[in-house]
């Protein structure tokens, strides 16, 4: 069964079709049946100019069909202004199809599936006039999840998530077409939210630092007020998040 947002759609995201199953988890990660998120990135006080009211940067949201699948993601602008949009398919937890949309509505990527099996799943991509031959190999050993990703014959990204004994992602390490690497590292709270992100770039030297602290939370224990500091303690947004669930 496939829904749409009632108020602007949804997150910023075509990947339901192109990457490991592992970075998409039911509902988002969220506890219960969520059917739509709508997220509110938010300037902090300390940076808002004298008599400012333009506080939203942007929004983002997700809608999720009664398994769990994201269906549908909206990247918005501070107005609401939708600037991309993806839909994705499913049948059996697998994506069957995706589109990629722009502000205007015109579709700059589609993806389908050819064939799906354990450990690789094969689409045709279509971007512009061009058709590509992707795959997506994965493996699972033992808390530790690696994926390949080829395009026409030449890989474009590789991933390696390492996770803790709750099957939370505690690490992973990305390397994208270049050769270059990225490490995510995530310490949790005992309620399983992320509360310090580090993000590991330029072979180790720069070392990005996020760190969260929960204000207000839904009755279904899921967050709904944060706010995310730098590694130096300073204020770098407010996050507020409208959660609706199914019935």
């Amino acid at each position: 069964m496939k829904r749409t947002l009632l108020l602007v759609l949804t997150a910023a995201a075509f990947a339901a079709c192109s990457r490991q199953s592992f970075e998409q988890p039911a509902f988002g990660g969220l506890k219960g049946r969520a059917s739509e998120v709508k997220m509110y990135h938010i300037l902090p006080v300390d940076w808002r100019m004298a008599n400012s009211s333009d506080t939203v940067m942007y929004i983002n949201a997700s809608a999720y069909d009664l398994l769990g699948n994201e269906i549908e993601s909206v990247l918005m602008d501070s107005t609401g202004r939708i600037q991309s949009q993806a839909q994705s398919q499913f049948e059996n937890g697998v994506c069957t199809h995706s589109i990629q949309r722009s502000a205007s509505g015109r579709t700059v990527a589609e993806m389908r599936l050819v064939s799906s099996r354990k450990g690789l799943t094969v689409y045709e991509q279509k971007r512009a006039d061009r058709t590509e031959h992707m795959e997506v190999k994965e493996r699972k050993l033992f808390g530790r999840y690696t994926s390949v990703v080829t395009v026409d014959g030449k890989v474009t990204m590789k991933s390696t998530i390492r996770t803790d004994a709750d099957g939370r992602p505690v690490e992973i390490i990305t390397t994208d077409a270049a050769g270059n690497e990225t490490i995510q590292k995530n310490t949790y709270s005992e309620d399983g939210n992320i509360i310090e992100k580090h993000v590991i770039t330029e072979n180790g030297n720069k070392d990005d630092v996020t760190t969260t602290k929960y204000v207000r939370f839904d009755k279904q224990g899921n967050w709904i007020e944060a706010r995310t500091f730098n590694k130096v303690g300073m204020a770098s947004e407010n996050l507020v998040r409208e959660i609706k669930y199914w019935p």
